[in-house]
């Protein structure tokens, strides 16, 4: 039998000693940089998916500085607090001429304790527009967005779909309750503002009411709604954080509470988009010490 010769021996040795240095290296790489990158990536994707959320948040606060403007504006009070409807074409250009202004917006109008009626909108029929959100100015609720209004219910020429903004016009220094106010909110401009706001992102997005019935989706033909009949106490929390298979997949699940509404907007990150450029610069990592091993030990 022919023994390995002195050389040999320290190559062996060589080879072994890198062996188990790599194997260290590797161990650490995995559980230090891996699990680090790994967590800022999660982070990073969670701040990208805020941005759509500060853009909807900034939305809703136009709407409802809209809303507090209007509702104090003295020429709007002093007609509300008449029975004659004297000045009721002024305050019809008042609501048309914010219609005009924002984009956004597909009708104001304001049903008076006084039984008059304002409307942004000379096709609006009166009538049917009280009939519409009798329930709403009944039920005595406060400032929120409400869900699926058509104005086919009261518009004479068009239908379209869109949120209901609601406030009441009420002087609390006297207690004294003028009308109800309703801001109609173009449901596709929203929509679109939200899928343009998130179309950088690999992740999924919904936005939901206080009851969970979804009011968008990001993509928005997806159907997402499993969320949140697994875990509905994402409607009873602020904010929550947690870790479920959405479609399959391992993703890493965050809900938000809406400001200016009563909403939830949860945002889907899965686990294989964040961590596949990690590891991929891991592999390349691993290849760049193997190269190195190797010419070391060509060399030796």
């Amino acid at each position: 039998m022919k023994f390995f010769s002195i050389r040999n021996k320290i190559f062996l040795f060589y080879a072994g000693t890198m062996l188990v240095f790599l194997t260290i290296v590797g161990y650490i790489l995995y559980s230090l940089f891996f699990n680090t990158m790994k967590e800022h990536q999660v982070n990073y994707s969670i701040e990208l998916a805020n941005k759509t959320q500060y853009n909807l948040e900034f939305f809703l606060s136009t709407v409802n500085n809209t809303a507090a403007l209007l509702s104090t504006n003295a020429n709007v009070i002093k007609e509300l607090s008449a029975d004659s409807g004297a000045n009721k074409k002024e305050i019809n250009t008042i609501l048309e001429h914010t219609v005009n202004a924002h984009a956004y917006l597909k009708g104001i109008y304001i049903i008076g304790q006084n039984g008059n009626v304002y409307v942004s909108d000379s096709r609006v029929k009166e009538e049917d527009l009280v009939l519409s959100f009798e329930d709403l100015i009944n039920s005595n609720m406060g400032d929120e967005i409400y869900k699926d209004s058509y104005t086919y219910k009261y518009h004479s020429s068009y239908n379209a779909r869109t949120l209901t903004y609601t406030k009441h016009i009420y002087d609390y220094t006297k207690n004294i309750d003028y009308g109800f106010l309703i801001i109609s909110i173009n449901y596709d401009f929203l929509r679109e503002l939200i899928s343009t706001a998130s179309a950088s992102l690999d992740n999924k997005m919904l936005v939901v009411d206080p009851k969970g019935e979804t009011l968008f989706t990001y993509p928005f033909n997806a159907y997402l709604d499993e969320v949140i009949f697994k875990h509905p106490e994402i409607l009873a929390q602020s904010t929550m954080k947690f870790t479920d298979k959405v479609f399959g997949e391992e993703s890493i699940i965050v809900s938000d509470t809406v400001k200016y509404s009563n909403w939830r907007i949860i945002s889907i990150h899965p686990l294989n988009n964040i961590i596949a450029d990690i590891e991929k610069l891991l592999v390349e990592m691993v290849k760049m010490i193997a190269l190195f091993f190797i010419l070391t030990s060509f060399l030796a």
